[in-house]
């Protein structure tokens, strides 16, 4: 107020960064007020804020942030992130993607997925997924890979 010689606490995400400034700055992208709201301090790795927030965020699952940016980016097809990950990850052999990208799913029976793919596919006929899912294998192949079928020689 005119003529107050009171000083007051810039709000959330605002700083003041000069004795007696009668107006507060709002923190840039990705960034937020220190303890005292003399500056503005860098979101932690895998937080954003929009320009003025009072606070940095984590990205919803599915979504990651890139340092310094003010909103999150949905992870590329074949990849997911869990809360709080830093980057998306391929889901492991055998797994694919959910479709909001928060994290994998296993192959069905008879199903194979290899790392990155982003659903599972059925084996061409004869053939069945291998014991780690991530390709197909000759039935007589899966049979003696599962020890139904050991590999003997006449002599």
């Amino acid at each position: 107020t005119v003529g107050s010689t009171a000083c007051e606490q810039c709000s959330g995400g605002h700083y003041a960064d000069q004795i007696q400034q009668h107006s507060c700055l709002a923190c840039e992208s990705g960034k937020t007020h220190n303890a005292k709201h003399t500056d503005c301090d860098p979101c932690s790795a895998g937080k954003y804020a929009k320009r003025g927030a009072s606070m940095c965020s984590y990205c919803t699952p599915g979504k990651i942030v890139n340092d310094g940016s003010d909103d999150c980016e949905i992870c590329d097809p074949g990849t997911y992130a869990a809360f709080g990950d830093l980057s998306c990850n391929a889901c492991d052999a055998g797994k694919y993607p959910r479709p909001d990208r928060d994290g994998c799913e296993d192959c069905d029976a008879g199903k194979y997925a290899v790392v990155g793919d982003l659903s599972c596919k059925t084996c061409d006929a004869g053939k069945h997924p291998r014991p780690d899912c991530d390709g197909c294998l000759a039935v007589l192949a899966s049979m003696r890979s599962l020890g139904l079928i050991r590999a003997f020689s006449v002599g």
